[in-house]
């Protein structure tokens, strides 16, 4: 069963031109597999610096997208703060991940779970020119039907990934760098986000009202052409505007 789900991929991908016609036939790909949700990021390189945008597709619950940012999550995700310095797939939210993570990464985990997001696999993705991607599948099974599904299927979502990532970034990641200059201020306040700091944190370390600090991130955000601290920080980071 699905022994032929990765060649009809690769040749159906061919034919996708848009990032909504690979985002779907991605989605149903996977879907033969039982995978329900997916998130992918992708970013080229050039030496040490940043070229082009940021690219995020994602498949997961718009509940959970909008609960992730408000939260603030991307500053504890065990997938995003490991996954990106690992060569080889990460299981997350499993039995043995959880043994490892904080208990607030825990929190995170069981309400990622309420939201059908149970536990997952992160791929890697290091190719050659420099880039870089991201796909992280969620799986709404228990424990003993995940470690079944991946002995299955985990070779064939790792060059499921591989291929995907190939064709978005040939078809549809920016090669130009971004024209984004930031103030010092505003600089200033998303390395503190970046590291944790909340505004009014932001306010007692720069001696600023928090009105200003609050100020200064929707400047930012707007230069960077976002609508929340969690993506504005990921961003600027992957455009080297930041360090944290």
């Amino acid at each position: 069963m699905n022994e032929h789900v990765v060649d009809d991929f690769i040749t159906a991908l061919q034919g996708a031109t848009t990032v909504e016609g690979a985002r779907d036939l991605f989605t149903k790909t996977l879907q033969q597999l039982e995978v329900g949700h997916y998130a992918y990021l992708g970013l080229r390189f050039r030496g040490s610096g940043p070229r082009g945008r940021p690219f995020f597709i994602t498949t997961y619950p718009q509940p959970w997208v909008e609960h992730y940012d408000g939260n603030n999550y991307l500053q504890i995700d065990p997938v995003m703060l490991e996954a990106p310095s690992r060569s080889t797939p990460m299981h997350w939210g499993t039995r043995e991940h959880r043994k490892t993570v904080t208990p607030r990464q825990k929190k995170f985990l069981n309400e990622a779970a309420e939201m059908g997001l149970c536990q997952g696999s992160a791929i890697p993705i290091h190719a050659a020119g420099g880039e870089f991607g991201l796909v992280s599948v969620a799986i709404d099974a228990t424990p003993r039907q995940f470690t079944a599904l991946m002995r299955a299927h985990q070779h064939q979502l790792h060059l499921l990934s591989l291929y995907y990532h190939a064709h978005v970034a040939e078809n549809f990641i920016s090669n130009e760098s971004p024209k984004v200059s930031v103030t010092s201020r505003e600089r200033e306040c998303l390395l503190w986000s970046a590291l944790g700091k909340s505004s009014w944190d932001i306010s007692e370390i720069l001696n600023i009202s928090e009105a200003t600090v609050n100020f200064h991130m929707q400047n930012a955000m707007r230069k960077l052409e976002v609508y929340s601290r969690p993506h504005a920080i990921v961003k600027a980071v992957m455009m080297g505007i930041i360090n944290p």
